[in-house]
């Protein structure tokens, strides 16, 4: 046999492999889902040419292919058509005055086969970023998510093999003076008031811990888990993997052990602990938080810190009695909501004012603790059937129903909980039948759900949305289409609602006006273009941790949401300060910008994460998302690659 001859069919072969892999450009213009889409799902690529804003006024812009058949959608490994089709344009060609663009759209949903893929413009001879297609798509993005809040982390020991080796740090906060012996703000040279406020959640970019924000964030988590029990694995690569409980559980029984820490013997609790100083002006001096010496004091209690741990601790109870090794913590856990409700019912209500602490005060409303004390027994009734507490939803209900109308997405536990109180034995069909009702009256005239042709990206967020925090509220009313789209209360316009769902996430992977993953150092998980900086005082500007992309220990850990485009924005502090633009001078929808300084930028008013806005993104996700398998590989040390 002649070996060249018997090699050639080889060789050929090798070469049109190697000719079929070659890469194509690809466009800024042409947006999908970086993480990819489910096989039943709705698959819309947008394609954009910038009218108003940054880019067109840096002369970005994009004229796709308009003609018949003119976009393709091809395999990224062969380069194969797999489906041909023709854009459709948005409302004409108008521009959409919440992005600023021109919008055109590809509908590719008719293809369900697993694999990697890619939008063509044939004309142009550009494509999108390649993506999957496939039933696992979000599972390590989910994964990764959850993972920000070991990071958050307080006074915990953070080796290599939990946190990567470029966020290893040891416990924070953990020193004389500091979380475990915290004493009272407005009496810091008394010894006596010293208490172990150890554990918990940093809240945000600062690490403060605050008890009404944890309660919000624990939650909202316990929430997603409730619904979606099957996609939450035991497999995160925390300290406590592989000990039968699901790490979402594990982290929010980190959270409630700290809170039980907040709460004094009669029942109520302290409102927050945190810093009464900021970081020298020498950044290195406070990093990584683990050398961070500054002393830590508490605030006293109050009424709204107190019936915000009634609730935590009555959905921890409720979630914790599925498992047997929590049997004692259940019994803790409903013992202290108790005794937190009842404190709140027998003392007087009123709005904490104090100020001695860095960051935001956070307290509640009195309308919005009796909202939450609503809640509370709502827990405590489905927890103890103690006919007391179902009395006292049934005479406070409608001040629940009061965030049904328009369909908000500001309050969404409280929607979530009465929903659930009004399908529980026992209650009056007068509750029943009321709380349908409005709930369906609140839908009428809705900006939040449903179909919507307000926006060119699809998701339809109207403008008064684009607000300081709106990642949070723009995950909720995703969540709250699903929640529409797959139960009973209006099972006509289902579809409608699983399609407003799922492009609100597609938002945060990708199809927005920035063609970013609203989610930070996302490389190793698929992303091709991520946001690279947050504001946070563990990974702030000019530091070791500034950019994912460009600092020596790869910038803010994976998976970090901000707060999102803000068009209440003002700009600098210092008038005298240069105005950036973006995020002045946008459309809502692209007043963002990638940065993380403080003064006198207050960066923190767009890019500052929150376990809160977190929470809810996680929520959102885990409609989606499967049980990931096997665990989580984390980003090797230095700089990410895209």
């Amino acid at each position: 046999m002649n070996p060249i001859r018997h090699l050639l069919p080889i060789l050929l072969f090798g070469l049109t492999v190697a000719f079929a892999a070659e890469p194509v450009p690809t466009s800024d213009f042409i947006r999908i889902d970086q993480f990819g889409y489910l096989p039943a799902g709705e698959k819309i690529a947008i394609i954009a040419n910038p009218k108003v804003g940054y880019d067109a006024e840096a002369g970005q812009s994009f004229a796709p292919s308009t003609g018949e058949d003119q976009y393709q959608l091809r395999r990224a490994d062969t380069h194969e058509v797999v489906f041909t089709g023709t854009l459709t344009p948005w409302k004409n060609g108008e521009v959409d005055p919440i992005s600023g663009d021109q919008a055109w759209w590809f509908d590719f949903s008719s293809v369900t086969a697993p694999g990697r893929y890619y939008v063509y413009d044939v004309g142009k001879k550009v494509s999108s970023f390649p993506f999957p297609i496939g039933p696992d798509v979000y599972s390590d993005v989910l994964r990764v998510a959850l993972r920000t809040f070991f990071h958050q982390r307080s006074n915990f020991d953070k080796p290599a093999k939990f946190a990567g080796e470029n966020w290893a740090d040891g416990p924070s906060f953990d020193g004389p003076g500091q979380d475990r012996e915290a004493r009272l703000v407005t009496d810091r040279d008394n010894s006596a008031t010293a208490k172990d406020l150890s554990g918990g959640w940093w809240d945000a970019g600062d690490m403060n811990k605050y008890t009404g924000n944890t309660s919000d964030a624990v939650v909202t988590l316990l929430e997603a888990y409730a619904e979606n029990p099957g996609v939450f694995g035991d497999n995160n690569v925390i300290p406590e993997s592989g000990n039968g409980i699901p790490d979402i559980l594990d982290e929010v029984k980190w959270a409630l052990d700290w809170m039980k820490k907040m709460q004094l013997p009669d029942g109520s609790l302290l409102r927050k602990i945190g810093n009464a100083v900021r970081p020298s002006d020498d950044i290195k001096a406070t990093l990584p938080p683990g050398t961070d010496r500054r002393p830590r004091y508490y605030i006293p209690a109050c009424s709204s810190a107190t019936i915000n741990g009634a609730v935590a601790f009555a959905k921890g109870a409720l979630a914790f009695k599925q498992f047997p090794a929590l049997a004692a913590d259940t019994r803790d856990l409903q013992a202290r909501a108790i005794r937190a409700f009842d404190h709140y019912q027998a003392n007087p209500k009123f709005v904490l004012t104090n100020r001695d602490l860095q960051g935001g005060n956070t307290d509640e409303t009195v309308d919005a603790q009796e909202r939450s004390a609503v809640q509370a027994a709502i827990y405590l009734y489905m927890l103890t059937g103690d006919k007391t507490y179902r009395d006292y939803v049934e005479k406070n209900y409608l001040l629940l129903t009061k965030e049904f109308k328009g369909g908000r997405p500001y309050q969404p536990s409280d929607t979530a909980s009465l929903t659930e109180f009004s399908r529980l034995p026992g209650v009056s069909p007068k509750v029943r039948d009321d709380v349908l009702r409005l709930r369906r009256e609140g839908l009428a005239d809705s900006l939040f759900v449903g179909p919507t042709d307000v926006s060119a990206y699809g998701d339809g967020m109207p403008v008064m949305s684009y607000h300081w925090g709106n990642f949070s509220s723009r995950s909720s009313a995703g969540t709250l289409n699903h929640e529409l789209a797959t139960g009973p209360i209006d099972p006509d316009r289902a579809d409608a609602y699983s399609r407003r769902s799922q492009r609100i996430l597609h938002t945060f992977h990708g199809v927005n006006p920035f063609n970013w993953v609203y989610l930070t150092n996302m490389y190793s998980y698929g992303a091709k273009k991520s946001i690279n900086q947050i504001y946070h005082t563990a990974f702030p500007d000019g530091s070791d941790w500034d950019d994912a992309l460009t600092s020596a220990r790869g910038g803010p850990p994976p998976g970090y949401l901000p707060g999102g485009p803000n068009k209440n924005y003002k700009g600098p502090s210092n008038d005298g300060a240069p105005r950036l633009s973006p995020p002045l001078n946008q459309p809502p929808a692209k007043a963002y910008r990638d940065y993380n300084t403080s003064y006198p930028d207050r960066a923190y008013e767009i890019t500052e994460p929150g376990i809160y806005y977190q929470a809810h993104y996680i929520r959102l996700l885990s409609k989606y998302a499967t049980k990931a398998e096997g665990p989580l590989p984390l980003p090797p040390a230095g700089p990410a690659k895209p």
